[in-house]
């Protein structure tokens, strides 16, 4: 379920393995800066976690409501000293009677600055979904496929 352009605008958004340079390998070498590492990952691209970016047609006095939630949360793995960090974002639009939702989840690992899975659904349909070098077609299923990652 690997879409090019839509996976290319994903990592883009997310800002993931797109910087050279920045794996945070001796950072996190326990639970507690592991939590760090992750929250100042996610606050440099997604600050407070929520941004309304509501727009009114000077035309038709109609207000497109937007709306994006962002939430992390960070998993260290002991024996490898692995720091993993899961952003979800949400962006809900509205305008009029109409309204779209779009979820955004993308596993990373810190240490070497890695996608470890991405899902996207517009509204119900789901249309990126993997983990590693697996497809998936759900939610539940990425989130079954993801779990080794994050445990040990």
């Amino acid at each position: 379920m690997r879409t090019s352009a839509p996976l290319l605008a994903a990592l883009m958004l997310f800002g993931c393995c797109l910087r050279p340079g920045t794996a945070m390998a001796d950072e996190a070498a326990s639970p507690p800066q592991c939590h760090d590492l992750a929250a100042r990952y996610f606050a440099r691209d997604h600050g407070a976690g929520i941004e309304r970016n509501d727009y009114v047609d000077p035309d038709t006095r109609k207000t497109l409501y937007d709306e994006t939630r962002s939430t992390f949360r960070d998993y260290y793995r002991a024996p490898r000293k692995q720091c993993f960090v899961v952003i979800s974002i949400e962006n809900t639009t509205r305008l009029d009677a109409a309204r779209n939702r779009a979820v955004w989840v993308i596993a990373i690992e810190l240490n070497a600055n890695r996608s470890a899975g991405l899902f996207h659904q517009t509204n119900d349909s789901a249309d990126i979904c993997f983990v590693g070098d697996r497809d998936c077609r759900s939610r539940a299923e990425w989130d079954s496929l993801l779990q080794p990652y994050l445990h040990d």
